[in-house]
C-alpha cells in the first residue's frame, strides 16, 4: 500500500472506474452511429430482411412474407422490435436498429471488464484491455447490421463469466446466481442464432456432470439445467408462434445441417473450414 503512487490510488476509487465505463461506453456507440450514418436500407441479403422482417411481427405490425419462409431464432429480432414500433417509416425504424445495435455491442466494453476483474487482472489494465475487446473487428463489424451476430459477443461472454464463477471458489447463494447467469445466457444464444445450439449442449453436458459427480452445489447445477430447459421451451414456442403467423412457413434447417453434410463426404472439407473459421471467431 506504502508503495503505490497517487495516480494508481487515484484510479482505485470506485467513480472514477464507473465514470471511465459510462464515457468510454458513451463513445463507442457514438463511433458505431458516425459508422452507420448513410446507411438507410438493410444491404445484407436475405439475413438482415429476415431479422426485420422477424421484428416487424414481434412488434404486432401485419405480417409480410419471410425470404424462404424460414423461421430464424428470433431473440435478436426481439431485441430490435421496439424500433418498428415507435415509427413504421422503414428508414426511421432501419436508424433506430442501427442504435439499438450500438448500445447492445458496447455492452461488452462493461462486460469484458468484469470478465478480467474476475480473473483479478488490475483495474487499469482490465479497462485497457476492454476498450479493446469492444473495438475487435468481430464485435464492431457486426453492429453495422440488422443481425443476430450483433448481440453474440455480449451473451458469450456472459456465459463464459456464469460458467467461471459456477466453478470458482465463492458462497453457495454467489455460485446459484452464476449457474442461472450461464444458463440464460447459453439459453438466449440458442435463440438468438442457431451457433447457440453448441452453446446450450456444452453447456448441458457440463452441468449435468457437475451434477453427477458433485462438483458444484446440486441447488446451482440444477436451476441452471431448469434454466437451459426453459429458455429451449421458449424458443420452440416462438417458432411455433411465428409459423402460426405466416402462411407456409417452415423451421430453418441451418441448425440440422452439421449432421447431413456429415453424411456426405464430398462436403465434409467445407465442414471443417466453416468448424475452424467459427472455432476462431468464438475463441476471438
Amino acid at each position: 500500500m506504502a508503495g503505490r503512487t497517487p495516480r494508481s490510488r487515484w484510479w482505485q476509487a470506485r467513480w472514477v472506474v464507473s465514470a471511465a465505463l459510462g464515457i468510454g461506453y458513451l463513445l463507442n456507440v457514438l463511433f458505431r452511429l458516425s459508422l452507420v450514418t448513410g446507411q438507410d436500407y438493410p444491404t445484407v441479403n436475405p439475413d438482415e430482411e429476415m431479422y426485420l422482417v422477424m421484428a416487424r411481427i414481434l412488434a404486432g405490425l401485419p405480417t409480410t412474407e419471410i425470404p424462404g419462409n424460414q423461421i430464424i431464432p428470433s431473440g435478436y429480432s426481439l431485441l430490435i422490435s421496439p424500433a418498428l414500433r415507435i415509427t413504421q417509416d422503414p428508414v426511421h425504424a432501419y436508424h433506430l436498429v442501427m442504435g439499438i445495435n450500438a448500445l447492445i455491442s458496447c455492452l461488452v466494453l462493461p462486460v469484458a471488464y468484469w470478465a478480467l476483474r474476475r480473473l483479478r487482472v488490475p483495474r487499469l489494465v482490465s479497462y485497457v484491455a476492454a476498450m479493446a475487446v469492444v473495438l475487435l473487428p468481430p464485435v464492431l463489424f457486426y453492429s453495422q447490421y440488422a443481425m443476430a451476430d450483433t448481440p453474440l459477443p455480449v451473451l458469450i461472454l456472459l456465459w463464459l463469466i456464469g460458467m467461471h464463477g459456477l466453478f470458482s471458489e465463492g458462497s453457495r447463494r454467489g455460485r446459484i446466481r452464476y449457474a442461472v447467469l450461464a444458463g440464460a445466457a447459453a439459453g438466449y444464444s440458442l435463440l438468438t442464432h442457431d451457433r447457440g445450439g453448441v452453446i446450450i449442449v456444452l453447456t448441458g453436458v457440463v452441468l449435468v456432470a457437475a451434477l453427477v459427480f458433485r462438483w458444484v452445489p446440486r441447488t446451482a447445477s440444477a436451476l441452471g439445467l431448469a434454466v437451459l430447459a426453459l429458455m429451449f421451451v421458449v424458443k420452440q414456442l416462438m417458432t411455433a408462434w411465428l409459423m402460426s403467423r405466416i402462411d407456409g412457413a417452415h423451421p430453418s434447417e441451418v441448425g440440422s445441417a452439421v449432421l447431413q453434410t456429415l453424411e456426405d463426404t464430398d462436403l465434409w472439407r467445407r465442414t471443417i473450414m466453416r468448424m475452424t473459421g467459427h472455432l476462431w471467431y468464438f475463441m476471438t
